[in-house]
């Protein structure tokens, strides 16, 4: 498997977002820390909904902001900028791609608003993290019998 060098990845993620109007203008450090934890308590409301940590699904999203559950309901849904069709067995989205949805994702999307701003700022973040993981193996056991 190639090794993944974090550093570049940060920068194809920021580039996208550039790419994508999020940094027309300049976002401060506090609006970053609030996105990233409201993707993480994204992931904790689907996990208070006993969604399974493990599971993904997929949501048709149509231009005006409704989403429609894919995973198959017996329905015909016609959306303005999406069609899905709908059968017993399954669903097919007639758009570009479906969207996927679940704690994964939600956990997928704190890594990349976060791998964006380490790429806006040109943070060394493969450095950053081995140095603190290199540190973290010489701590003592839950650093001193910390409950959490």
């Amino acid at each position: 498997m190639k090794n993944l060098n974090l550093n570049d990845f940060a920068a194809e993620v920021h580039a996208n977002a550039v790419a994508h109007g999020w940094w027309e203008r300049e976002v401060e450090f506090p609006e970053i820390i609030a996105m990233i934890t409201s993707e993480l308590f994204e992931a904790l409301a689907l996990y208070r909904d006993n969604q399974s940590p493990t599971e993904i699904y997929y949501l048709c999203e149509y231009s005006d902001g409704y989403d429609i559950d894919c995973s198959g309901s017996g329905k015909k849904c016609v959306g303005t900028a999406y069609d899905c069709d709908f059968d017993e067995d399954h669903a097919t989205c007639k758009y570009r791609k479906k969207a996927p949805q679940g704690i994964p994702i939600e956990i997928a999307d704190a890594c990349l608003r976060l791998y964006d701003y380490v790429g806006r700022c040109g943070i060394d973040i493969d450095a950053a993290i081995k140095l603190k993981h290199d540190y973290n193996k010489t701590r003592p056991y839950r650093h001193g019998g910390k409950k959490c």
